[in-house]
């Protein structure tokens, strides 16, 4: 389930990177545009088997709010591009395991849903990242924003120490 952390890293998430939604227009953001690129080449070759996303803009509670879906659906039609969707797997398993670590560090509030909709801070970066994966992962998102900073920090550490078993 969680052998290892292959790769962490921050992504900005403005719809207008997208050169669909863009059209022309993301070259205001041409250097955002071209470090997205850079770290898409960069994954390529680590494809994550389960991608745990944390979105600031999804529904969020006090702590860390865990969203466990068995499927992952957005697209960026509210940004005129219906046609950049995203659709993934998830994995409640994972999602159950990570509650369960995680709520011995901070406060965990989790919301179960058949499809979870994604919203744009999911939905960009998945733009850049999907285009250089061969296989698609299984998806996990949580809201950060009911963290305090120390908190915040906590979840890092207990996310770091964070071993299967298997």
């Amino acid at each position: 389930m969680f052998e290892m952390w292959v790769w962490k890293c921050l992504t900005p998430h403005p719809p207008i990177v997208v050169h669909e939604v863009g059209k022309g227009r993301e070259a205001v953001s041409q250097k955002t545009v071209d470090a997205m690129n850079t770290l898409s080449r960069i994954l390529s070759d680590k494809e994550p088997d389960i991608l745990f996303l944390l979105t600031p803009h999804h529904h969020y509670h006090r702590g860390l709010h865990i969203i466990i879906g068995e499927q992952y659906r957005g697209n960026l039609g509210m940004f005129g591009a219906p046609e950049i969707e995203i659709h993934l797997e998830g994995d409640p398993k994972a999602g159950d395991k990570l509650q369960k670590h995680l709520q011995d560090y901070v406060p965990v509030s989790v919301e179960r849903q058949r499809e979870v909709i994604l919203d744009h801070a999911s939905i960009v970066p998945l733009s850049f990242l999907l285009k250089t994966w061969g296989k698609k992962p299984r998806l996990l998102i949580a809201n950060p924003i009911g963290l305090s900073p120390e908190e915040a920090f906590q979840t890092g550490k207990a996310l770091n120490d964070l071993d299967d078993g298997n």
